[in-house]
């Protein structure tokens, strides 16, 4: 079973930021429990494709520390394409889950030596 998005597109619309277009597979073992009748992607499964691809992408360095101004605003469902922004502003990396003017999940992670 996968645990990774499909990456559609690649963007940069800055120096220290990536969009990604993603597909989420209907396929990922993280719907498997989540929920049964009705699956749901994971927020801690979100959170850890933004460090992953952060760190593929972006000059992301130092360990886990904090989340700040986290919201999980609409679910992200099987088979559903949704973007990704990243924003990497020193230690902190932005991010945002969003379908045009839908915003699915937004906050901060915040790394550290």
């Amino acid at each position: 079973m996968r645990r990774l998005p499909e990456i559609l597109a690649e963007r940069r619309p800055g120096d220290a930021q990536v969009e990604l277009d993603l597909r989420v597979p209907a396929d990922l073992e993280y719907f498997a429990g989540h929920f049964p009748d009705a699956p749901v992607l994971p927020g801690v499964v979100q959170i850890d494709w933004c460090v992953h691809l952060g760190r593929e992408r972006l000059a992301l360095r130092g360990g886990f520390r904090s989340l700040e101004q986290i919201k999980f605003l609409a679910p992200i469902v099987p088979s559903v394409t949704v973007s990704l922004l990243l924003e990497l502003r020193g230690a902190r990396l932005k991010f945002a889950y969003f379908q045009k003017e839908k915003k699915f999940s937004s906050g901060t992670i915040v790394f550290g030596a």
